[in-house]
């Protein structure tokens, strides 16, 4: 669906790197001089531009020169400062200078987290270092981002954690392992949920159907169909008789009951009481909310901040990680989820 231009105007963040880790230089001062000259350019910093010549990617530098050649299939962020190449269904990695790193050389490059990023082909997964350098061999059937210096790995259908020398220090176990969330760790047992810390101490006994990450030191847990609220040690702060809680963001959380859905604290009690019709997590100091005849974003006293027109419909596609959108008389910026991240300048 298109959208007025006047309602949405994205950034400028082209849709050539696809993961939504970092917004373009603003002070990328020649972006426009090399538009006409290729199919989608974006800037990597002032001196280093990505575009697309004739379906392939290379890298052009601020007087037009080419100092990577256009036989890129794809290119996508893996760091704030490395991108990642694909030729021929391999990839690897080049700095935001134009120095290649690694040649193209795996099926997968995620996106690094605390300093080593997952690779794989096929269903074997291990982990290499910024330099390129492999740490942990490929030899795990899954593995996700290191969280909390632990990285969750998965061979023969069970999960356990290995540290960033890929020593394991959780047994592979556990039938569902999540990743650590202020110092615990969501893991599941023929069905049931509990908690562990990361020596691997159970600190919440294995009881529950289900069970989120921690947040604001508060977790929230399911039984049934009923939902609740418990601490780090076990406590159950909110009973679970709820259909839905949202987790805790910025010290409140979206709670629906028969009523509608409204904020409790992180005592379990009401901090604001208005029934919505929907409600989401705060995020900066905002919360997306809608009642029967008014919809945007409140602050954490429950008033509106910024009023949606009646007619106004969020961007179905994002060009990027961020949209500027304009409503109820003021400028600002929300991510592909609908979170509220800055007004304009």
């Amino acid at each position: 669906m298109n959208h007025p231009r006047s309602l949405l105007t994205f950034s400028i963040i082209s849709s050539l790197l696809l993961l939504p880790s970092l917004t373009y230089s603003a002070t990328c001062t020649h972006l426009e001089k090399y538009k006409q000259d290729f199919e989608e350019i974006a800037c990597i910093n002032d001196h280093f531009m990505a575009a697309e010549r004739d379906g392939k990617y290379g890298f052009i530098n601020d007087n037009g020169t080419v100092l990577i050649p256009f036989e890129y299939d794809n290119t996508h962020w893996v760091s704030e400062e490395i991108i990642g190449i694909e030729k021929a269904g391999k990839y690897g990695l080049i700095d935001s200078t134009g120095k290649i790193i690694l040649p193209p050389t795996y099926r997968h490059i995620a996106y690094f987290s605390e300093g080593l990023a997952n690779v794989s082909d096929y269903d074997e997964n291990g982990y290499i270092d910024k330099s390129g350098k492999l740490i942990v061999p490929l030899i795990y059937e899954y593995a996700e981002d290191f969280s909390e210096g632990l990285a969750r790995v998965s061979m023969n259908d069970k999960s356990g954690y290995i540290d960033k020398t890929g020593s394991v220090v959780i047994a592979l176990q556990y039938d569902i392992a999540e990743d650590f969330s202020e110092g615990l760790a969501a893991v599941s047992i023929d069905g049931r949920f509990g908690y562990i810390d990361t020596s691997g101490s159970v600190i919440v006994p294995l009881k529950y159907d289900d069970a989120k990450d921690f947040s604001d030191n508060r977790a929230v847990v399911i039984k049934g169909n009923q939902f609740g609220v418990i601490d780090q040690k076990g406590n159950v702060i909110v009973p679970l008789n709820f259909p839905y809680i949202y987790n805790f963001s910025e010290g409140l959380a979206a709670v629906y009951d028969e009523d509608g859905w409204y904020y409790i604290d992180t005592t379990g009690k009401h901090a604001i009481s208005s029934p919505y019709q929907l409600a989401d997590s705060f995020f900066n100091g905002l919360a997306y909310v809608a009642t029967e005849d008014k919809r945007g974003y409140i602050d954490k006293t429950g008033q509106f901040a910024i009023v949606f027109d009646k007619d106004f419909l969020f961007p179905r596609r994002y060009s990027g990680e961020e949209a500027e959108i304009t409503q109820g008389g003021k400028t600002f910026y929300i991510d592909w989820r609908k979170r509220f991240l800055r007004y304009a300048d």
